[in-house]
Order: structure tokens, then sequence, then C-alpha cells
């Protein structure tokens, strides 16, 4: 494929897709900065991979397992150089506010979002990315299991014990 081809497909799933995946990429990575790079690796490893992204093959759930794979491989780095000289980042967060309901029901929700998404963020990587991929990126067991290149059956056990954490620090909450 040419390049300005490939250059072209790559632009098209980064409109089409790139909100969603930069969402991923904002739950993936404890600062914006460490999203936005993300992100641009995410598109740079496309426009490098030779062949199309096809649109019946869940590209959104492609990139997020390209974007999960490419976490994965820099806090194995991070771990390393960590070890070396420490570093505790700080994250900056934003939230989304939406645009619907009563200004009550508008707090509630956002309340609760806030919660779900702190209590994922607290998981360990090892739940928290199944957890990312499996319900943000729609990807089935089996494409979580390939995007993580494990067995099955640890992507599902993975996922019920994140459900599990996930339900046991979320019992207790109320608004």
């Amino acid at each position: 494929m040419h390049s300005d081809e490939r250059a072209r497909d790559v632009e098209a799933l980064a409109r089409r897709w790139g909100s969603r995946l930069y969402a991923f990429c904002r739950r993936l990575a404890p600062s914006r900065a460490d999203a936005d790079d993300l992100y641009q690796q995410t598109f740079l490893r496309v426009l490098d991979m030779p062949g199309r992204v096809e649109e019946g093959n869940n590209p959104a759930g492609f990139l997020m397992a390209i974007a999960a794979r490419l976490w994965r491989d820099e806090q194995v780095k991070r771990a390393r150089r960590h070890r070396i000289a420490p570093v505790d980042p700080e994250p900056d967060r934003v939230e989304q506010a939406p645009d619907t309901g009563s200004t009550e029901q508008l707090v509630e929700d956002a309340m609760l979002r806030r919660e779900v998404q702190e209590s994922v963020r607290k998981l360990p990587d090892v739940l928290r990315m199944p957890v990312l991929l499996f319900y943000m990126g729609g990807l089935s067991v089996r494409e979580v299991a390939d995007a993580l290149h494990l067995p099955q059956g640890t992507v599902k056990t993975r996922l019920y014990q994140a459900r599990q954490q996930l339900k046991s620090e979320l019992e207790g909450y109320s608004i």
C-alpha cells in the first residue's frame, strides 16, 4: 500500500474512532500527557502496519488493543526505570459533564460515574486492562485474550475478579 494511501486510511480511522480511543487512553494513563502520548503512539503503530483496518472487524477495539499493548510495554519500562530512579507522577484528570436530565440527576450521575471511574482506576493493571478492553472497547473475551496474549480462561477470571473487587468497593457507595 502506498504511503499516501496508508496515511489517508489512518487519518480516516482517527476521525471516526479517535475520540473513543482517546477516552480509552485517558482511562489507562494516569495523566493527560501520558494519554496524549499513548494516543499518538497507537496511530503511529497503525501507520507502520501493513494492510488496512477493516471496518467490519471492530476497528475501535483493534485500536484499543494496540493502545493496551503499548501501555503494558510502557509500564514494564517504567517499572525498570522506577527501580533505578523513583518518580511519583501526579494525575491530571478531566471530567466530562453529561448534557441531559435534571440538575439533581446530572449531579448524581456525575458522582456515580466519578466513583466508578475511580474504582476502575484503582484496579491493578492486570484487572483494569481486561475491564477497559471488554466494557469500553467492546472486545469479546477472545479478542481481549488475543490483545493481551492471554488464555481466554485467564481473561474470564480477571473480569470476574475485577467485577468482584468493584462490587465490593462500590457496595457502600450511595448518593
